[in-house]
């Protein structure tokens, strides 16, 4: 669910900056090691001389034991593509040191391969994968992560010795907020015991719609969280028994119901999401916290066998999600006794507002466990560190507090998915040991700095082209050849007109093959954003045929057809109609042709979204012109 990330000229100010400059102790030695520390977190591949020196210097920051007790931890990954052999590189966030371990083949089935192997859960806190020519995402580490399946859809979570499934069953029980329905998702394990005599513990998920998977079909355009297979992993490997309650925030609202009323917003309440599409917030979030506490948290204390211990409750969402899970459990810590903030939007106010606000509260002596999460400067990584660093430094317990950082972390909802064991491992344990030692004051006195700069100085104009690793060249510019669009065949769906919409998951460029220029994009600060601004493009019909051809988006990894309706007039009651998420390769899919299987009856959205209707599948083919 991404917002809008302020440009530093229009902060005059942020969270605690006046205090960062003048309080924080962290000379320019300490200030170019903190740099080095952050720097190698992104390096994927270090020699031993490398990962020593950046151990040496980790502990000169921060005091880290150089022989922390270890924690064996077995890792399994489910293969899906069967791939002769797998690597596992573990990795300490914060220090930036890897450990490579060759995993062990222990199954070889009909439809897939089982692998293994041991990981230090006392010193690394993620790991990617590397299999064939790929190399997966950072994804979480620790006694709670049974494993991760390498599937068609992606890289999910995955618990050994049970056969996979991503559609979790739950119920759903409608409320009324504002003056109309709010959906809320329930779902308890498989082995629920309504009876037993001990409670369940209950997270409560904020963009509930965007956190259980329901179709897989659907898995990757509904950005899902796949909390309940984590919960399930958890639970398989420990004593902790939970059940999951998802609130909807449909984008329609969300911008409302998720920012509290504690004051005047920076940039007048502006707030762009991931469609592009402009909202002003009208702060809902003070009264949809209390909507939270007295209607929804009892009525799942009055109807499931769970807990009323302020432990026992937590609530987490990411992006305006994690900015109103923070603000509850501060505003209601007899309710929640933790938080989860992943990528939190504290940027939505300026210092002194936070400053007001939060005063009294941590004066008042009742202090939630607070996991904050963030990936790097354009995943809100700017404002996260400073505002942990500035409740440190106004006397919030250092023990209640944990901040995770993924340097490559991107403001979408597969990385928080990626993170989501790590909250509950700080939920449950309240420690990440790996990171029980970071220092991130000198990080969050650059990020002040940078903030306080005029725009000027921190941003720079979109490049005219893409660097040239990210042409095609096929030796044939001609825009009459074929390999350099994308078609579709629009016989069996017959829509008045048909665009495209595409992104990918890096941030890298997305180019126009004829012209190597940048395609239009979202553009915020000096970035170019994953994706072009819904609905995408309009495709060009060739001739009175059913075909439709668009030049082909170079950098792309999703493409989705649609009938170019804007979701604010869906929310109107027009009708639209698209494709699920495609996962598209620039270099296989030029030249071909997306037909949607029309057999199939779309699906309708829900709420405000009943008009846009989605088709599942469909398939690539040749174009023969």
């Amino acid at each position: 669910m991404k917002t809008t990330r302020l440009a530093a000229g229009i902060l005059s100010s942020m969270i605690f900056l006046t205090m960062m400059s003048g309080c924080l102790k962290t000379d320019n030695e300490k200030d170019e090691k903190e740099s080095a520390v952050q720097e190698q977190s992104v390096r994927t591949e270090q020699s031993a001389q490398t990962e020593q020196s950046a151990d040496n210097e980790n502990s000169e920051v921060s005091g880290q034991s150089e022989t922390p007790d270890v924690k064996s931890h077995t890792l399994y990954v489910r293969d899906g593509s069967k791939n002769n052999s797998i690597t596992a590189v573990f990795v300490n966030t914060y220090s930036g040191k890897t450990e490579e371990t060759e995993m062990k083949r222990t199954e070889e089935a009909e439809d897939h391969y089982t692998f293994s192997c041991e990981g230090d859960a006392s010193a690394y806190n993620m790991v990617y994968l590397k299999y064939g020519e790929e190399k997966s995402l950072n994804l979480s580490f620790n006694e709670y992560v049974s494993g991760w399946y390498i599937s068609e859809y992606g890289i999910l979570p995955y618990t050994e010795g049970k056969e996979p499934s991503y559609e979790p069953e739950y119920t759903t029980k409608v409320f009324q907020f504002d003056g109309y329905d709010k959906n809320v998702y329930i779902w308890t394990p498989k082995d629920y015991d309504a009876n037993s005599a001990e409670k369940y513990s209950t997270i409560y998920m904020l963009d509930g719609q965007n956190v259980l998977s329901v179709d897989i079909q659907n898995y990757l355009d509904q950005g899902v969280w796949n909390v309940a297979e984590h919960a399930e992993s958890m639970m398989a490997l420990s004593d902790n028994k939970t059940i999951i309650v998802a609130i909807d925030n449909p984008e329609s609202t969300r911008c409302n119901e998720l920012v509290p009323d504690i004051g005047k917003m920076t940039n007048g309440g502006k707030i762009v999401d991931m469609m592009n599409n402009v909202h002003y917030s009208t702060q809902r979030g003070t009264v949809f916290a209390d909507f939270v506490c007295d209607t929804v948290m009892p009525y799942v204390q009055e109807n499931y066998n769970v807990s009323k211990d302020p432990l026992d409750n937590a609530i987490a969402g990411g992006s305006l999600a994690g900015l109103e899970s923070f603000y509850i459990s501060v505003e209601h810590p007899d309710k929640f006794g933790f938080a989860g903030a992943l990528s939190p939007s504290f940027w939505a106010f300026d210092d002194k507002t936070w400053m007001e606000y939060l005063t009294p509260r941590l004066k008042s002596g009742s202090h939630p466990f607070i996991y904050m999460y963030s990936g790097g400067d354009p995943d809100n990584g700017v404002f996260t560190p400073i505002m942990y660093q500035g409740l440190l430094q106004y006397g919030y317990p250092k023990d209640k507090l944990i901040y995770s950082r993924y340097e490559d972390g991107l403001h979408y909802p597969w990385f928080w998915r990626n993170m989501y064991p790590e909250f509950l491992k700080a939920m449950f344990t309240h420690e990440i040991e790996p990171l029980q030692d970071a220092d991130y004051s000198g990080l969050a006195k650059k990020m002040a700095e940078k903030v306080s700069k005029p725009l000027s100085e921190t941003s720079k104009p979109a490049e005219s082209s893409a660097p040239e690793a990210y042409y095609y060249d096929d030796g044939n510019r001609d825009p009459e050849n074929k390999n350099n669009y994308l078609y579709f065949d629009n016989s069996e769906t017959k829509w008045e007109k048909v665009w495209v919409y595409w992104w990918n998951s890096k941030f890298s460029p997305i180019t126009n093959k004829l012209t190597g220029e940048l395609y239009p994009a979202n553009v915020d600060g000096n970035k170019q954003d994953l994706s072009s601004s819904w609905p995408g493009i309009e495709m060009e019909r060739i001739g009175d045929t059913d075909i439709y051809r668009a030049v082909m988006p170079v950098g792309a990894e999703k493409v989705v057809f649609n009938t170019g309706v804007k979701d604010d007039d869906v929310r109107n009651g027009a009708e639209a109609y698209q494709s699920a998420d495609i996962i598209f390769d620039p270099s296989s899919n030029a030249g071909q042709v997306y037909k949607i299987d029309a057999s199939q009856e779309p699906k309708s959205g829900r709420g405000v979204e009943k008009t846009k209707f989605k088709y599942a599948g469909g398939e690539w083919s040749a174009y023969n012109g």
